[in-house]
């Protein structure tokens, strides 16, 4: 305070917190002429109830004025040389994200556990082909959902693999298809890398998509 206040008197401080840190109050100050009644804010309030407004250090109730866009105007023009502030709180932008901006697999603690992760591959070969890899140093189990599409052919199943480093060994169950088995499966440990591997039973254009869970080693 420029003077300190006289014995006896109450003073009362009211400190109103960010609702996201990050962003502080903006003060807008005027001074009046005696014929202007409208005031130009250098932000726009989300309403009139976002504003805290002083003449002369007083606070004014929100029926002595009205706020439209980002210009707060009196009920009647303010009396020249009274000084006006206006606080208007402010809560930082929180952006939404865009679309496939947030690495849910980079999000897990890998030394746990791996999150999901999806491949696709497109087949035209009845050769074995790999559908999966994951690092044989990194990862010692892997949990395989796979879905096979062949035109109007479904196929599913599962495959839960094992490995000592050189020897995958892996099992197969809950194998589903509406027509026929699309294809076979199996697994190695190439240049450091686990391979699931898929052979089709024909050369007709098949994607295999597949849900992989890893366990570290």
């Amino acid at each position: 305070m420029d003077t300190a206040p006289v014995s006896g008197s109450e003073v009362v401080v009211h400190i109103i917190q960010n609702g996201v840190v990050g962003a502080g109050h903006v003060v807008d100050e005027f001074t009046g002429n005696g014929s202007t009644a409208a005031y130009t804010l250098s932000v726009t309030p989300l309403n009139e109830n976002n504003t805290f407004v002083y003449l002369d250090g007083v606070y004014q109730e929100k029926s002595t004025y009205s706020v439209s866009g980002n210009t707060l105007t009196f009920g009647a023009n303010v009396t020249s040389g009274h000084s006006i502030e206006v606080v208007t709180p402010q809560v930082s932008e929180i952006n939404q994200p865009s679309t496939d901006s947030i690495n849910a697999i980079g999000m897990f603690d890998d030394t746990a556990m791996m999150g999901s992760t999806v491949t696709s591959t497109t087949l035209t070969t009845t050769s074995a082909s790999t559908i999966a890899t994951h690092a044989a140093a990194t990862y010692r189990t892997v949990k395989y959902l796979v879905q096979l599409t062949q035109g109007t052919d479904y196929h599913s199943t599962e495959i839960n693999l094992i490995h000592d480093g050189t020897t995958v060994y892996i099992t197969e169950y809950g194998t589903l298809f509406d027509n026929a088995a699309l294809g076979t499966f199996d697994a190695t440990i190439t240049s450091g890398n686990i391979l699931l591997k898929l052979t089709p039973g024909s050369n007709t254009s098949l994607t295999a998509r597949v849900v992989s869970t890893a366990i570290p080693v």
